[in-house]
């Protein structure tokens, strides 16, 4: 479609509206007959998951209830179904475009900021690790000197 929006990080409500015109043009024009959103769902600091979201069609709610065959729709829209698409449906994938943009984000400043979190800890342990092999060493050789210095004022 187009590359303008490769940048996730650039994408403000403007960006967001662009794209989401982009995408109800091109979904009128039969381009394809569904729009999903795949994003990860920022749970908490610890957990984040990827989640799949139909933004066209819109969907209805569903309360479990049947409507009895037959029955029409009481509600009448004024004006034609078209102009309140073109007026109402872009909003409505804008917000869910820039909340999937949003969702998106804080799960990966979450997820670097666990990465980071987790380096520092293992670089922490492998100074120790280090500062305690270097210190028997030293220890080591300073006790070798000892040693020679001992014998060496025994020999005389």
């Amino acid at each position: 479609m187009s590359d303008e929006f490769s940048q996730v990080e650039e994408m403000d409500g403007d960006a967001s509206f662009a794209a989401a015109k982009l995408i109800c043009q091109e979904f009128l024009k039969g381009s394809f007959d569904r729009v999903e959103m795949v994003y990860t769902n920022f749970n908490s600091m610890l957990s984040q998951t990827a989640n799949i979201m139909t933004v066209l069609p819109v969907q209805a709610p569903h309360d479990g209830k049947e409507e009895p065959s037959g029955v029409k729709a009481l509600t009448l829209y004024e004006p034609d179904p078209s102009t309140l698409f073109n007026a109402v449906i872009p909003d409505f994938v804008t917000g869910m475009v820039y909340g999937g943009v949003c969702e998106s984000l804080a799960s990966e400043l979450a997820a670097r900021r666990n990465a980071m979190d987790s380096a520092s800890k293992n670089a922490g342990e492998m100074i120790e690790d280090l500062s305690l092999k270097y210190n028997r060493a030293r220890q080591g050789a300073i006790t070798q000197e000892l040693t020679e210095i001992v014998a060496g004022a025994e020999a005389q």
